[in-house]
């Protein structure tokens, strides 16, 4: 494939019109109703009699403050994400898709639109749900930096893992069709085991990326952390997961286990997961752009991660 010297944004590549900047596609915030639950709780307050009711609602009032305000920056931090992927440029080369600067941005968008989702998730009381995309925009991050250290050379390392989950799943499939009394002879199964041998010849001996040695290789062992965290808490079907649907309650000669269909959760447990949300996109934006080297944004994104550091989001 000869050289393309010209610059070419993304959404170019793709052949596919750039997507619209309008509030439909970016907005994610609806801080506002946080702040106004939050003035009513404190107008509570002030007429309450009981003191220890009067510092209880004032307490919820300051979360539910910190909440809009987490919730604002999200979306000024979304705002830059997609301003990032459409400004940016690609000198694309023989490479093509595989050219380490495409793959970082196809990174970036997957994390933006985990990001979107987890937001309006906290915001529509899925807040499990939301920690379960913030999993997947840690594992994203550690992706993102394996490809702006090692570049061409870790882009082949997706695809080498790639081929190694298709060969494992194409086994699998070959495995339980013989067992269920599948026709293994037939043209389905005679397909699969070409791409098998396809697999095969493109990559002799594959080898699957672990999120672990990932992570060690960029010395990210905190996001590592908090990638196996979230995994355990909201992604899997855990004890811990599990025991957010219950909770006991005594009284005078009496003991109830109630079950609830929505997960329990703390407002200290929301605001964590928007302020990790927040952290996540973040670092994919400075990886991305770390590579892309998108001047006009360099100056916004080290604003939000100085914003970040002093809002003590970090902890």
């Amino acid at each position: 494939m000869p050289e393309t010297t010209s610059k070419i944004a993304p959404a170019q590549v793709a052949e596919r019109p750039a997507p619209e900047r309008g509030p439909r596609q970016r907005g994610v915030s609806n801080a506002g109703r946080y702040r106004e639950d939050a003035a009513a709780l404190r107008r509570r307050a002030e007429d309450a009699q009981d003191d220890q009711i009067r510092q209880n609602l004032i307490k919820i009032a300051e979360q539910y403050e910190q909440l809009a305000d987490a919730i604002h920056y999200g979306q000024r931090l979304l705002d830059a994400a997609i301003d990032l992927v459409g400004d940016a440029k690609v000198d694309l080369d023989q490479q093509w898709g595989r050219h380490p600067h495409v793959v970082a941005l196809t990174i970036l968008c997957r994390s933006i639109c985990n990001f979107r989702a987890s937001l309006r998730l906290v915001q529509d009381q899925q807040v499990v749900e939301a920690r379960a995309l913030v999993r997947l925009l840690y594992e994203n991050v550690l992706w993102m930096n394996g490809v702006t250290e090692r570049g061409a050379n870790f882009v082949e390392e997706m695809r080498a893992d790639e081929t190694a989950n298709r060969q494992r799943l194409a086994r699998l499939t070959m495995e339980l069709n013989g067992r269920h009394d599948g026709d293994v002879s037939g043209p389905d199964a005679l397909k699969l085991r070409t791409i098998i041998k396809e697999l095969r010849t493109s990559h002799p001996e594959p080898k699957q990326l672990q999120a672990r040695a990932v992570a060690a290789d960029g010395q990210l062992d905190m996001v590592y952390f908090e990638y196996k965290r979230f995994s355990h808490d909201a992604v899997h079907c855990s004890v811990t997961a599990l025991g957010r649907h219950l909770t006991a309650e005594h009284g005078p000669g009496r003991s109830e286990l109630v079950l609830s269909v929505i997960p329990n959760t703390s407002p200290e447990e929301v605001l964590n997961t928007v302020t990790h949300a927040n952290h996540a996109l973040l670092c994919a934006a400075v990886g991305a752009n770390k590579l892309v080297r998108c001047g006009p944004l360099n100056t916004v994104l080290s604003d939000l991660w100085a914003e970040f550091e002093a809002n003590g989001w970090r902890k």
